[in-house]
Formats: C-alpha cells, structure tokens, sequence
C-alpha cells in the first residue's frame, strides 16, 4: 500500500532541517560527554540492580551477593538493566550509565526520524519536536526502560508502516523483532504500540469497503494479508506477556488514581514535559501547542480535499486513530498495576508523539511548517539547554559531598543513608521536579562490595534483581510497608535490622539532616539511633555528615584505603 503523504519545503527549509536535527543531536550527544551522566531520581538504584547482576555470585563481593539475588520470576523490565550490566564488562559503572542515557536520549530522536520518513519523506523536520520527548519527566525520574520503550514503540511503528507498505515475511519478522524489544524493555510501550497498530488497522479494514465493487475483492484480499501479518507478527511478544503476567500473579493492588478530566488537562497543560524551572515546562506547552495547530490545519486541509473530490489516502485516515487510540488508552489506565506505577504519566506522553505522526501525513501551509519547525527546535534547544544548565551548575557541588563520603567508606562496608529531602537544596532552588539525590548514594555502592541500605527498586518485584527474602531494609530499617507512597525516612531501627540479617551497619550517611530536629520526622536521630557511632566527616557546609560503627564489631568492614 505505498501512499506517501507529500509534505512540500522551500528549499531552504529543507536544508536547514537536517542542520538543526543533527546540531541539537550533537549538542545533546556533547551534554552527556562533557558532563557525564544526567543525576537522575532512581538512575543510580537502576545501576546498582545491573552492578550486582555483572557480579551474582562473585566471591569478591560477598556482602552485595548476601543482600541480593537474581529475580526468579521473568519480567518485561530488564533490557536496560541487562544492557547496563553489558556494558559494564567493558566500562565503569558511571560510564555505562552514562552510554545507556545516551541510547534514551539520542534513540527517541532518530527513531522518530526513521518512522516519519516511513510515513512521508518530507516530513523529517517533525522529529524537533521529539527532543523533549526525549527529557520527559518520566527520564528525569530515572525510569531508563520507560525511555528505551518509546525507541521500542518508534520503531515498532516504524516497522509496520513497512509492512504495510509491502507485506512479506522479511518485513514481518522485523515487526516481531521490534515489538519483542519494546516488551523486552518494558510493557508501556508495547501496549501502546498494540494500541496505534489496532487502531490503523481498523481503519484500513474500512476502508476496503469503500463503495467501488471493481476494487473492494482486490482491497479485502490486500488487508486481509496485512491483517494476518500483522498478527503473526504480534504472536511472539504476545505469547511473552502472557508468561509474563502468569508468572507475576495477580497480588499487586491496582489504583485507578487520576480522574479522566485530570488526565486529560494533563495532556493539554504538557504535563509529561514539567522537569525543571520555568523554561522547560513552557517549551513543551508551546511544542504541545504548535503540534495540535498543525493536526487542525491539516484535517481541514484533508477535509476540503475530499470536498473536492480529489483523492485521500488511507494512511492520513488510519494515522488520525492513533493519537485517538492513545488518548483512550491513557483514560482507562490504572495508574498503580502490577507492582509498579506512574502508568498514567508514562500514557500521557503517547498522545503528544500521535499527534506529531499524524502530522506528517497531512497537508499544511508551507508557512505553518516553517512556524512549527522554529517552535520545535526552539523547544528543542531550550529542554536541552536547561538540562545542561542543570547538571553542569546545580549538581557538581551536591555530587562531590558524596565523593567526599565515598572516599572514607572502605570495602565490605554497609551504607544506610538518611536524607532530610530528596531535592538538590531544601528551598528546591533549581525548580526540579524529580529527587535527585534520592538514590544518589548508591553510587558508593558501585565498587568496593559496599552495599547501600537503601533501595526502593530492588524491593519491587518488577526488576530482574531483588532483596533476599528477610533481607528488606525499607522495611527492617525504616519501617516502611510494601509499595510504600511516602517515602521520606521517619524512623531508623539499627538493632532491628542487624537482629534479623545477621548484617551490621557499619557506617550512616545522613544528608541535609537538621541538627536540631526536636518536632521533626528526624527528631533525637544523633542522640539515639545512632548511639555507638562517631562521626568520621562533615562536609564543608554541614549538609552531609558520615558516622562509623565504634568498636571493632564482627563484621567484614575494612578500613578505607
């Protein structure tokens, strides 16, 4: 069914679309080179789960292999833990985190570059309004499979849109591939791809009983054979999850949450692109603004077309379904299922990249395009930007409080953190919207077999490592429940944890703690539960204290070198 939407330039435009793609590619490529990795809220517990799967069983690190295991039960939320623990044979921890931001980041640009290019040519310069996309929020929180599973979604699009072009089993297989990986990375994505594939194949399917008896056999016979390639090529993936979910059960609790009416404002307002400051929030609006003027110009572009009697083609037709799909999706979702949440965050991301799809298949004013592009690759420039800004001004002297720490933690050592917040600074001065120091002290743990006592990922049974059964400090150190929302530290209870793990806490890091605290959630910590511990360093401006276990105890700690 090849049927490219054409989608005209002037000729200057053409030039400088792939000048500004590329230049805002590069320029996000040098972020993540000269900055390092972006500090994220759980980045660092997802490098840890993938540190400890490069080294189950290691005799070398004995105290991570007794605090940790592999997760028996298969998940659809391990590619990127996998792909991290890869990497790590050949690079240092920090490094391959940084290597799997950069296939997040750069990934959702060029795929979306490849699927618009299926869809029309011309329609290249859409992928500038997928660089904030690519530093949603759900990146910002850390979720790295989330991000691998929009390239997933991309690509499986991308895929179909080939094998509707031209069925075969070549094609097909491609389409399996991709939708494996998507669920591979996780199942957010591959739902949503399920969603957009339905939803234009429905329209095809009516679309061969257009009224014309010449060519309606022809028709039926040619969706027929996309109906069935598609669907073999679904089977795999599909067989997948089912294993999956069997294997998962069904305990988990599931919560709606959100009304349909605070999804849909959600959506509006370009809520998945709210991260940092002012700057950031306002690039995707106006991006979110810019696609949905381009949508309406094109529909009735495509409306007076058919007014006219001239030919439309199906693809524009069965593209519009897909950021309807999307949407319907996102209202029916529960946000908390399957041991995880945040599913209606994830959702609302989908109907903003429908509408830059359908974008491209449409006809629009040479003029509106040239607006839209400036309006992306402003939005583009400015989420990159502010990210820059973020790590490069806000993060260094936060991060090296923790080297300062890290350099007096010796091997074999445990680590409980205590943080008074999870911000950057207690006035939340930079505007984040994610935590980004809640996991940050697991980078001690990245070396030396020194496990950190504090994981919320690896209590969660939707990752392919676990805390050992007993073996939860969430709960033994903090008192926490099973799929605790509120997770500021309120308590800390040494003797508890070490009487039933036989494990001793050998040093506690506390961050931004007050010294007087007397009506606060850390109300006599220095006083009590850290009887028996001597402060070993304090940081310059006393936002970060590290105390050590007195005594010589029976543990396996050892002096730092």
């Amino acid at each position: 069914m090849p049927d490219h939407p054409k989608a005209h330039f002037s000729g200057i435009a053409c030039r400088l679309e792939p000048v500004l793609f590329f230049g805002l590619l590069a320029l996000m490529a040098a972020m993540l080179l000269v900055l390092g990795p972006l500090l994220t809220s759980d980045g660092p517990a997802h490098v840890s789960i993938a540190h400890f799967l490069r080294h189950a069983g290691d005799p070398a690190l004995p105290q991570l292999n007794r605090l940790l295991e592999p997760n028996p039960v298969p998940t659809p939320n391990a590619f990127g833990h996998l792909a991290l623990a890869g990497l790590m044979f050949a690079l240092p921890p920090l490094q391959a985190e940084m290597a799997l931001q950069a296939a997040c980041l750069l990934g959702i640009p060029l795929a979306a570059r490849l699927v618009l290019r299926q869809i029309a040519p011309q329609s290249a310069w859409l992928a500038l309004f997928f660089f904030p996309v690519a530093l949603q929020r759900l990146f910002y929180l850390g979720l790295y499979n989330f991000s691998l599973s929009v390239v997933g979604f991309l690509l499986s699009l991308w895929a179909w849109l080939r094998l509707r072009e031209q069925p075969g089993a070549g094609r097909m297989m491609v389409l399996s591939a991709m939708l494996l990986l998507t669920l591979a990375c996780q199942a957010s994505g591959w739902i949503e791809a399920l969603a957009a594939l339905l939803a234009m194949l429905t329209v095809e399917a009516l679309a061969a009983l257009r009224p014309n008896p010449a060519q309606r056999g022809a028709n039926l016979r040619e969706v027929r054979r996309l109906v069935v390639a598609t669907a073999v090529a679904t089977l795999p993936s599909l067989g997948l999850f089912m294993v999956f979910a069997a294997k998962a059960g069904g305990n988990a609790p599931m919560v709606y949450g959100a009304s349909p009416l605070e999804r849909i404002w959600g959506v509006l307002l370009a809520a998945p692109f709210a991260t940092v400051g002012a700057i950031a929030p306002a690039a995707g609006l106006a991006a979110t603004l810019a696609l949905l003027g381009l949508v309406a110009a094109g529909v009735v572009g495509l409306l007076r077309q058919w007014r006219r009697g001239e030919a439309v083609s199906t693809l524009p037709l069965a593209l519009c379904t897909v950021p309807l799909a999307l949407l319907a999706l996102m209202l029916v979702v529960p946000d908390r299922a399957a041991g995880g949440w945040t599913h209606v965050a994830r959702s609302q991301l989908f109907p903003y990249v429908g509408l830059a799809l359908v974008a491209a298949a449409l006809p629009v004013a040479a003029w509106l395009r040239h607006a839209a592009m400036a309006v992306a690759a402003g939005g583009g420039l400015a989420v990159i930007g502010v990210a820059a800004w973020l790590q490069a001004t806000q993060v260094p002297p936060v991060v090296a409080q923790f080297a300062e720490a890290d350099a007096r933690v010796g091997p074999h050592c445990t680590v409980v953190p205590v943080l008074g917040h999870y911000k950057l600074d207690r006035a939340n001065t930079a505007r984040v919207i994610h935590h980004p120091t809640f996991h940050l002290a697991h980078r001690l743990q990245w070396h030396g077999d020194r496990p950190v006592l504090f994981s919320y990922a690896a209590r969660l049974a939707v990752y392919p490592a676990r805390f050992r059964p007993g073996m939860d400090p969430q709960l033994l150190l903090y008192g926490w429940e099973p799929l605790q929302g509120d997770t500021m530290v309120r308590a800390l209870d040494l003797p508890r944890w070490e009487a039933a793990t036989q494990m001793q806490v050998d040093y506690v890091l506390l961050w931004d703690v007050l010294a007087d605290d007397a009506a606060g959630p850390h109300q006599g910590l220095r006083s009590s539960a850290l009887k028996g511990y001597g402060l070993v360093h304090r940081s310059a401006d006393g936002r970060l204290e590290l105390y050590r276990r007195g005594g010589s105890g029976t543990g396996a700690c050892a002096a730092p070198g």
